[in-house]
């Protein structure tokens, strides 16, 4: 899978291949600041935003379903993203 993050001072872009860590001061990926929110929740928000945007859910009949893990690592591995730190 191919997953980037811009950092929030659009200074760095970096491939994501391990933890993110969110912690008082920010989020960090291998001891570079990704971005700095005003509150642990509000980072914890950008996780969930990212988080969503590495999640496939497929739809069938209205209804979304979970996609296999094999095929969603077929899926991704196809597919470039770029996720943006947001400012606030």
């Amino acid at each position: 899978m191919s997953f980037w993050i811009r950092s929030q001072d659009r200074q760095a872009l970096i491939p994501i291949n391990k933890m993110i860590t969110n912690t008082c001061e920010g989020l960090f990926y291998d001891g570079i600041i990704l971005g700095t929110y005003k509150s642990k929740e509000r980072a914890i928000e950008v996780l969930d935003e990212i988080e969503d945007l590495l999640t496939i859910d497929l739809k069938i009949n209205d209804s979304y379903y979970k996609v296999d893990t094999i095929i969603k690592a077929e899926i991704l591995n196809s597919m470039i993203k770029v996720y943006e730190m947001p400012k606030e």
